[in-house]
């Protein structure tokens, strides 16, 4: 996806089929480190204005 510097959306580039396997690699890499919203919501979601 494509925006510009104040944020607003310029539009979607749209890859080959060829390149869907990296794609899918990059998706299953980060499903693999991912952890559930609430798990880290638990860890690090109160520590805003602390030091």
């Amino acid at each position: 996806m494509n925006y510009s510097a104040d944020g607003t959306f310029l539009g979607t580039d749209v890859l080959t089929e060829e390149r869907a396997d990296e794609f899918r690699t990059y998706r299953d890499t980060a499903m693999a480190h991912a952890v559930p919203f609430p798990e880290w919501w638990a860890k690090h979601g109160e520590r805003r204005g602390k030091s």
